[in-house]
């Protein structure tokens, strides 16, 4: 009975662990940033003006691809980190 009571609770420990759920890119695209000591300022030229910047970084508005492949350019890791 006892070795039935802890395969069950095994059982629902399995089913109920879920993967972890990569960032949005916004949120990848604020860690670079805080890891790398910059600014929003700092990618300004890649949105075109500081209120798209802060509306991206605040999850506002989408990155897009072209926007997306910069930022990869810019802090050398994949594009797809910053679009879905």
């Amino acid at each position: 009975m006892l070795v039935e009571l802890y395969e069950a609770g095994l059982e629902r420990e399995e089913d109920e662990a879920e993967p972890p759920q990569p960032p949005l890119p916004h949120e990848t695209l604020r860690r670079l940033l805080e890891a790398r000591s910059l600014e929003a300022s700092d990618v300004v030229d890649i949105f075109g003006n500081p209120r798209l910047t802060h509306e991206v970084l605040d999850g506002k508005r989408p990155i897009t691809r072209g926007q997306a492949k910069q930022l990869g350019q810019f802090f050398q890791v994949p594009a797809r980190l910053f679009h879905d």
